[in-house]
């Protein structure tokens, strides 16, 4: 399976375990995919080392118990940052599977095999790794051109808007230089998706539901959002390491501040059944300042029953905190402008209103939560508040 070597994996803990282990009181640091991402990390409170993707394995000592490492990723159009706030007795293995690499090569051609009739055919996307490039179409062929990063891809193609109905894999494409990709979705390979109606129970009347495919080639693309039906992949066209994540989220009312819920099921093949979990009516305290020129959130949460992660959302960043931190200091946005090799252009910046959210994951392991792209079946459930702060 390809997924365990797509990102940061910091090893923690006694130096025993499923993943091989770690220093008895140390951090490791690889990034496998993030070459040019910047990475900086600290003891407890201590100061902030910097370092870069590229420098993996990296390893640091920790003396009390708990660490913050924060990843950056500068070189993407959508810049993104990722902090995570755990002690070493939380996991042994913490994976950051987020691709962040500059050096990249051109794949374009032309897209033909669009039908004349039928939901959601306007249109097609192309997607490789988290990337994508999408493209409005009314029924001839088309062509595309996308800049997609060096290294090993699979190569997804789907047809439709909304709503896809067909697909097609180039699975393990080794890009070193510019090439030219074909699609033809008229090919007798193409895939014919299915469109099965999904029943969410919990969803309410404002939820929606979606499927994502995560291939064994570290390629994560949507197929399609709906209220009842949703576009999956038949058993039979999928790899053997390929993950469908069928996800129901829904909200209830409306208003500044408002519990969210949602639940996400990874499976190879797609559910027809999906329940959500209750909403919590607890409202998180959210809490926005300026400094510099950065826009920084505290958030502070009574503990939440059988909590697996908590997570603390706005802009670019997210922070993702175990249950021993939330309850000992709460989750934040670290200030980290002023930290020698750090980015600048990656803070929040400045403005009058800032929206977040907060949440918590349940039914899963800590590992599992933390993962952008999943490794095995599972189910994730969560429960939060959206709102919108005004930095004091």
């Amino acid at each position: 399976m390809k997924y365990a070597g797509l990102g940061l994996v910091a090893a923690l803990g006694c130096g025993t375990g499923p993943s091989g282990g770690g220093d008895a009181h140390g951090v490791t640091i690889i990034a496998s995919v993030a070459p040019d991402a910047i990475i900086v990390y600290r003891d407890g409170d201590g100061p902030w080392t910097a370092t870069t993707g590229a420098a993996s394995p990296i390893k640091f000592p920790v003396e009390t118990g708990t660490y913050t490492v924060a990843v950056g990723c500068p070189s993407k159009d959508t810049k993104r940052v990722d902090v995570y706030e755990l002690t070493t007795a939380d996991l042994q293995t913490v994976t950051y599977d987020q691709d962040c690499r500059s050096a990249v090569a051109s794949v374009g051609g032309t897209v033909s095999g669009f039908a004349q009739s039928g939901p959601g055919q306007t249109g097609f996307q192309i997607r490789w790794g988290q990337d994508t490039v999408w493209y409005q179409n009314f029924g001839g062929p088309a062509s595309y051109t996308a800049m997609i990063p060096l290294g090993t891809h699979d190569l997804v193609a789907t047809r439709g808007t909304s709503i896809a109905d067909r697909l097609m894999f180039i699975r393990d494409l080794v890009l070193v230089s510019s090439i030219t990709q074909d699609f033809d979705f008229a090919d007798p390979n193409a895939v014919v998706l299915e469109y099965p109606q999904i029943s969410a129970i919990g969803i309410g009347r404002l939820g929606t539901i979606a499927n994502t495919l995560f291939t064994s080639g570290g390629t994560k693309i949507s197929l399609g959002i709906g209220t009842d039906h949703v576009s999956v992949v038949p058993a039979a066209a999928m790899g053997q390491a390929d993950l469908q994540m069928l996800s129901a989220a829904g909200q209830v009312g409306v208003g500044s501040t408002l519990p969210v819920y949602s639940t996400r099921h990874v499976s190879r093949v797609a559910p027809t059944m999906i329940e959500l979990p209750p909403p919590i009516q607890e409202e998180p305290i959210v809490v926005a300042s300026i400094v510099g020129s950065s826009t920084l959130l505290e958030a502070s949460w009574s503990p939440q029953p059988n909590a697996a992660a908590y997570g603390l959302h706005a802009g670019n960043w997210s922070v993702h905190a175990s249950p021993a931190v939330l309850e000992s200091s709460g989750m934040s946005l670290p200030d980290l402008a002023t930290v020698p090799g750090w980015d600048a252009t990656l803070s929040l910046q400045p403005s009058i209103s800032v929206d977040w959210d907060v949440t918590v994951a349940t039914g899963a392991t800590l590992d599992d939560t933390l993962r952008t792209f999943p490794i095995h079946e599972t189910e994730i459930r969560n429960s939060g508040w959206v709102g919108r702060a005004i930095p004091q």
